[in-house]
């Protein structure tokens, strides 16, 4: 049994699992045996020396570090083009989804996602086609307008089957991409 702390900062109980052991380590103990091992103390040889470290560390209460001050966005048409974000999604043609055709059927249809702003700036709506282009190569894609999107940024999804927009475009995340009308 014992405590770790989730991502909220929280500490949470875990149970002992195994109760059958009449000789069980804890990992207090493995980890002060391995210092001891390597020549080093660790400090603390019980849980409850380890929690009262812990709790030694509560909430900071110092004077925060004030926001830092960015620039303005530069505007969300730029002639140069927009900003790649992409990433894998969940469902892809990862080997690992081969033959799992059911699976493969759940995965999010690949589009093209813009901001208010950018969309309107480029003179471009909701379910249009877009064509994201290089020197490289270029990708059409169906285009959604989300206004949780930051403005002068293009996102699409990393792979899809048959897909994969690094080696098509010759880019990644963060370069620069042309943005246009998915008829032209």
């Amino acid at each position: 049994s014992g405590t770790f702390v989730d991502w909220e900062h929280r500490p949470r109980r875990v149970g002992r699992v195994n109760r059958q052991s009449s000789n069980e380590m804890t990992d207090i103990r493995i980890l002060a045996a391995l210092a001891d091992a390597l020549g080093s103390d660790l400090g603390v040889r019980t849980a409850a020396a380890a929690r009262a470290e812990l709790d030694e560390l509560a909430g900071w209460d110092g004077s925060r570090t004030p926001d830092p001050e960015v620039p303005a966005p530069p505007d969300a048409a730029r002639p140069e083009g927009l900003v790649l974000a992409t990433h894998r999604q969940l469902v892809d043609d990862a080997r690992h989804n081969d033959g799992a055709d059911a699976l493969l059927a759940t995965a999010r249809p690949a589009v093209a996602r813009l901001s208010v702003a950018t969309a309107a700036g480029l003179g471009l709506s909701d379910a249009e086609r877009v064509t994201l282009g290089t020197d490289v190569g270029t990708l059409t894609f169906d285009l959604v307008v989300d206004p949780s999107m930051v403005d002068g940024v293009v996102w699409v999804p990393a792979r899809t089957p048959g897909l994969l927009v690094g080696e098509t475009l010759g880019v990644g995340a963060g370069d620069l991409v042309t943005v246009t009308d998915g008829g032209l």
